[in-house]
């Protein structure tokens, strides 16, 4: 072939080659371009959904460039300032939208060193306002990593503020309430470690609340079994062990800083996070002294107040048969003529009597508490009678610190005597080869720390401390039950009486004792506002008169009877009120009236003596009486005066007791 024909149909083979390449390139150039379309396409779909989600943002958003021109603020930006780009740009200076100047110059320090900037500061409104926000600012970088920009975000915090200082407020007040409360509180984490502790656990346990701030509970907190004192666990240890109770009381006794023991309740709760953790447990403790020895007193009075029905069915008979029997032993008494034996046995008899006398009073008196006639008295001299006698012709030592300005107390003084006696009769015993007993009293003034159960400022303050065998710890919260005792021969009045004698009198009483060191009583009562009344003396007795006696038991009528004869009185007697109205009424009529009259208060029907006195003395505002019953506790016995009466007789009485009475009405000292 040659090459002239060859040549044609090269030029189009070249031709048609060209033209495929040309094809090949069209089609990859209309791939690249619908590519770039598309991506153009979802590059403006994106920026347009950025630029919808910035404008829809709550915070406050803001750009501008480096040397500070806003270029772009969203909604948010221009609700909360209240400024345009432009506005903002037209604005000299820079950073308006600052309230403190400094936080504007720090924030574009740091823009210009390459960093961001984050923190909380005020910012100022257009409209002057300023608004607490979180700022942060961040660098704008384009693809060289050259900083173009400012990126700016406003977050207004004014209700995370308001919620924080709303929490910090409860915080403060719980803080406050707890530190204030009587309770001793302390929390705990989950592993029993100590966190807090308030102002009342910090006392009792003797740690404050930095040292004991990280230590185990068991070793800020020291509790006793309060019936073996062997050591035992916090009701918080068993608590965080045991993932069923939710919460445990129990009682114990907590040692204190200074080794001493107090009663305690302690509460424990325990702490759960939302998600039902156990993040830790509350130690609530309360002194419950107080609260179980008003229990006590409690139980105590119901046990006295049963024994005073029984008190007040035997008092009237039996001191009815005594003033029979301790009257004629005084008659009997009289005769020269009795042989020394047959006196001997009359002396045995009336002490006998007496010593009844003072079994019934006592049982009286601690059943119905025995406050009979109060007056305002010195206890110094009380304490020396009681005691004094006590001690008398025994190995016994009694040493007295009373002090010259001891206070006086309004009192009975026959029952505070009593109880003095009492107090003393019961250390000689315990003290038996001897030993000293030391009676102390002082003048006591309660203030808000005290911790006295009484009212009132002023109280007097006695202690008495023997040196005997001391009370075992099981039986020291009995003694003051009635009928307790370990004396064989004891009868369980003697700490009852005492008990009750100073309860009524508005005090408190207490004991404490080491077994083998010996036991301290102390006594609180209320001082009188009034000084004691000096003694007065004695008046001559008046010549012998006619005297009317009411009482509903005969043969105390005529052992009464008896005695008036042998003091040259005539009696005329009254088995009740209305036989009393009546005698009186008829010596009136006949002009040989009645120069004075003993009435019993209690007889078994009819009038009683106070209803009499009140009628004949509406008649006779001079009319002269004397109150006699078996019942000390009666109120006309404790202020007679104001229930007509010029004198009180508890029977029984001796004749020289009956004479010493009528002395005194006879004389003129009669109620006005």
């Amino acid at each position: 072939m040659s090459v002239a024909i060859l040549i044609p149909w090269a030029l189009l083979a070249l031709v048609l080659a060209f033209g495929w390449w040309l094809q090949r390139r069209y089609e990859r150039g209309l791939r690249v371009h619908q590519q770039a379309e598309r991506t153009l396409k979802v590059t403006e779909g994106t920026l347009r959904r950025m630029s919808q989600a910035i404008e829809s943002a709550s915070d406050a958003i803001g750009i501008g460039d480096m040397e500070g021109t806003s270029l772009y603020h969203n909604r948010a930006h221009i609700g909360l300032f209240g400024y345009s780009v432009d506005e903002l740009n037209a604005v000299p200076g820079g950073g308006v939208l600052f309230a403190d100047p400094l936080v504007a110059h720090a924030l574009h320090a740091a823009i210009r060193a390459g960093h961001s900037w984050a923190g909380e500061t005020p910012v100022r409104t257009r409209d002057g306002r300023v608004v607490p926000c979180f700022v942060r600012a961040d660098i704008i970088r384009d693809e060289m990593n050259q900083a173009v920009g400012i990126f700016g975000v406003f977050t207004d915090i004014t209700e995370r503020q308001r919620a924080k200082r709303e929490i910090e407020e409860e915080r403060q007040r719980l803080h406050v309430t707890l530190q204030s409360i009587g309770e001793a509180v302390i929390t705990t984490d989950a592993a029993g470690r100590v966190i807090l502790l308030n102002a009342t656990a910090e006392r009792f346990t003797g740690w404050t609340q930095e040292r004991a701030t990280g230590k185990p509970l068991s070793e800020v907190v020291c509790l006793l079994d309060e019936t073996t004192h062997e050591r035992r666990e916090s009701a918080v240890t068993h608590l965080l062990a045991d993932r069923k109770q939710a919460r445990t009381t129990e009682t114990a006794l907590l040692v204190g800083p200074g080794g001493e023991e107090r009663l305690i309740a302690e509460s424990a709760a325990l702490i759960v996070t939302a998600d039902h953790r156990r993040a830790g447990a509350v130690l609530a403790m309360r002194d419950i002294a107080r609260e179980r020895s008003k229990a006590e007193d409690t139980t105590r009075a119901t046990k006295l107040e049963s024994l005073g029905m029984m008190a007040g069915s035997i008092a009237h008979d039996f001191g009815n048969l005594l003033v029979a029997i301790a009257g004629n032993l005084d008659l009997v008494r009289i005769d020269d003529s009795l042989s020394e034996f047959v006196r001997a046995r009359i002396e045995d008899a009336d002490r006998a009597v007496w010593r009844a006398r003072d079994v019934t009073q006592q049982l009286t008196s601690f059943a119905k508490g025995g406050a009979t006639r109060k007056k305002v008295v010195a206890v110094s001299n009380l304490l020396h009678e009681g005691v004094g006698f006590a001690v008398q012709n025994t190995p016994v030592t009694a040493i007295f610190d009373l002090p010259p300005d001891l206070w006086p107390v309004e009192a009975d003084e026959s029952q505070l005597v009593q109880v003095f006696n009492n107090l003393a009769v019961n250390a000689v015993q315990a003290m038996g080869a001897g030993g000293t007993l030391r009676v102390v009293a002082e003048n006591f003034a309660a203030d808000a720390d005290t911790q006295s159960p009484l009212q009132g400022e002023r109280h007097i303050m006695i202690t008495v401390t023997d040196t005997g065998s001391g009370i075992a710890p099981e039986n020291l919260s009995k003694i003051f039950d009635p009928f307790f005792t370990t004396k064989k021969t004891g009868s369980g009045f003697g700490l009852a009486t005492c008990y009750s004698v100073v309860k009524r009198h508005g005090g408190h009483i207490r004991a404490e004792s080491t077994v083998g060191r010996g036991t301290t009583f102390q006594i609180v009562l209320p001082a009188a506002e009034t000084a004691a009344p000096p003694a007065q003396e004695s008046e001559e007795p008046k010549a012998a008169g006619r005297i009317l006696v009411m009482d509903d038991d005969e043969a105390g009528r005529q052992s009464i009877g008896a005695m008036l004869e042998f003091m040259e009185f005539e009696m005329v007697e009254a088995a009740d009120g209305a036989e009393a109205m009546e005698k009186y009424a008829a010596a009136q009529a006949r002009g040989r009236p009645f120069d004075a009259a003993l009435f019993d208060l209690r007889v078994k029907e009819g009038l009683g003596g106070v209803e009499v006195v009140r009628r004949l003395r509406t008649l006779d505002p001079a009319f002269r009486a004397i109150a006699i019953s078996a019942y000390p506790e009666e109120a006309a016995m404790s202020d007679c005066r104001a229930h007509g009466f010029g004198a009180a007789l508890v029977k029984p009485f001796k004749m020289a007791q009956l004479e010493a009475a009528l002395r005194s009405v006879l004389a003129g000292r009669t109620a006005e």
